[in-house]
Parts: C-alpha cells; structure tokens; sequence
C-alpha cells in the first residue's frame, strides 16, 4: 500500500512540474507590472515561477496565491512599502537557491504561507539555500 501512495504521489507531482506554465522575470521590476514578465502577464495559480540570478523583483503590494505555485528564487525578491505582503498556500513550493535572496525592511512586509508567517522585513534576509514547503 505504501508503494501505491508513493507511486501517486509522483505521478502527482511529475504532472504539476511539467504541466506548470513557467514565468520569468526577465528584468528587474515590480511584481505586479506584466512588463517584468515573460509571458507579458503576472503570475497565477498553477505557475511555476522563476526569478532568474541577476534579476530584482520588487514586491510593493499584497499578492495572494490561495493554491499551488512553484517559486523559484535564483535572483532578488525585494519588498517594498508597508503591509506588501506575499501569501502562498499548502502545497506551494518557494525555493531559495544559492544566489538568491529574499529581503525587505519593515516588519509590515511578509510572506505568508499557508497562514504562518515565514518571513518579515526586519527579519535577516533569507539566502539560499532555503526551501519552504
């Protein structure tokens, strides 16, 4: 029986990672402007998300994923302004690869996920490698 579960399980998560439309930031910009993307659109629910290295995403508002994502942070996630706020639910993935960074200034900056709060602006930056899941 276990062997089934397992079986299903990567059948499951095979099909999220190559079904998943992947996006990336192909310049350094805001979150929520469609010109920092690549498939001229902002994300969505079911993406898979990459930020590459060298690149700066700047998160100035509230952006709500209330179902799968996979982020990829090689590059910068930067948030600006109070109360901008990333949240993401179980069974959303963020992975911080060694290049990369999450950082932000002001203890109204957070991400949440799926309900927690992982991450404040006056916290440490979080460096790679990290993976939140």
């Amino acid at each position: 029986m276990k062997k089934f579960y397992l079986s299903v399980i990567l059948v499951v998560l095979y099909n999220i990672s190559f079904s998943a439309p992947v996006i990336n930031a192909t310049s350094n910009g805001k979150w929520n402007e469609t010109s920092t993307w690549s498939l001229n659109r902002l994300p969505k629910l079911g993406d898979t998300i990459v930020i590459p290295a060298g690149t700066v995403v700047m998160i100035n508002d509230d952006q709500d994923f209330n179902g799968f994502v996979f982020i990829k942070v090689y590059g910068k996630i930067v948030f600006q302004g109070n109360n901008s706020t990333l949240t993401v639910d179980a069974p959303s993935v963020i992975i911080v690869y060694l290049t990369g960074q999450i950082l932000g200034n002001s203890a109204s900056q957070k991400i949440r996920y799926n309900n927690s709060i992982i991450f404040k602006g006056k916290d440490d930056p979080i460096v790679g490698y990290q993976m939140a899941t």
